[in-house]
């Protein structure tokens, strides 16, 4: 039997066996070179670096052993931003170029085929026509306009007056969102306001003229007293300026008088080729319409548009000569509406 003591000691070398081979296993790891406090190495009189204990397992050092390989740089930094946008700029260019490629192959594409019709003496193809005028639309049935807003054109461009005037906005309506049937309201009640009982309407483009019935007035433009009205405008189915100077061949001496507003947003430019003859005269239909169809009188009356009075003036000197149309009137547009009272009763 082993005493006591004896395995005490046995057991003691055991363990430190096992303690001395669980070292050999594992040996433990650290650097190979001494460091100082901010980890640099330390080293001797002839710039060499002390060596630690750490034997086999020491951790290299690129500043001591000089055989290592120099340490790899690290990446720089991304802007990651930066190449977004510069791939943006070439998805962008790339875009560009097709665009451009597909419209000079277009240009291309034309340019060839106008050379092979050129080379064909064949003719380029005809533009296509543009949408009727609204004021070609006054069709008529059985001598009268097709339908209510459908009432006969005005001339367009308007011939040359003897004189005009152009209405102020604030003598037409004082409403917010006036409509032209506000004006033609307006108009119609300085029209009585003179005298001018009989009117009609008729469409132009973006709005409606109102002419007055003819008129004898003394040359100062006033309306004449007798006789003012005993000039019986032509019945006929179509009227001109022509018609009008036919009817006063048998009138007789002095002045005569037509006034039309024009209410449009459209340019008004007058055709001063448009003359008073059988041939190049502008047609008037001799019956408009009494009143301002619905379809019209409902438009917004809008800072585009403007109301403008053109003056008719003719003259017959003697039983001799023939009535004139006189261009320009010795009175200016707005004298004329005065010696009618239509400017008064308009509030200027």
């Amino acid at each position: 039997m082993i005493p006591r003591t004896r395995t005490v000691l046995l057991s003691a070398l055991a363990a430190a066996l096992a303690l001395s081979g669980g070292a050999l296993m594992a040996e433990p790891t650290g650097p190979a070179y001494l460091t100082d406090s901010r980890g640099k190495p330390v080293k001797n009189s002839f710039n060499q670096c002390w060596r630690t204990a750490y034997g086999t397992s020491a951790l290299p050092s690129q500043e001591c052993d000089a055989e290592l390989p120099p340490r790899p740089a690290l990446p720089a930094f991304v802007d990651y931003e930066a190449r977004a946008k510069a791939s943006r700029a070439r998805e962008e260019m790339a875009a560009r170029r097709i665009i451009e490629a597909e419209v000079a192959e277009k240009a291309a594409a034309e340019a060839r085929y106008g050379a092979e019709a050129a080379a064909a003496g064949a003719p380029p193809p005809a533009p296509p026509a543009p949408p009727p005028s609204p004021s070609k639309k006054a069709a008529k049935k059985n001598g009268k306009p097709a339908a209510a807003g459908e009432i006969r054109a005005f001339p367009w461009p308007p011939p040359q007056a003897s004189a005009f005037a152009v209405i102020p906005t604030s003598m037409l309506s004082a409403k917010a969102e006036p409509k032209l049937k506000d004006v033609a309201q307006r108009l119609e009640r300085a029209f009585d306001a003179g005298g001018y009982a009989e009117r009609s309407y008729y469409s132009i483009p973006g709005g409606f003229a109102v002419v007055s019935r003819i008129e004898l007035i003394r040359a100062d433009g006033a309306p004449e007293a007798a006789g003012r009205w005993s000039l019986r405008s032509p019945v006929l189915t179509r009227f001109s300026l022509t018609e009008y100077l036919k009817a006063l061949f048998s009138a007789k001496v002095g002045r005569y008088r037509i006034i039309a507003f024009l209410a449009t947003d459209a340019s008004l430019q007058p055709d001063p080729s448009k003359k008073p003859t059988s041939e190049g005269a502008a047609d008037w239909v001799s019956q408009g319409s009494p009143t301002l169809p619905a379809a019209i009188g409902n438009l917004p009356f809008t800072q585009e548009h403007n109301v403008t009075a053109l003056i008719y003036e003719f003259e017959r000197r003697t039983p001799d000569h023939e009535a004139e149309l006189k261009q320009p009137s010795p009175l200016p547009g707005k004298g004329h509406l005065e010696k009618a009272g239509i400017w008064t009763a308009l509030g200027g």
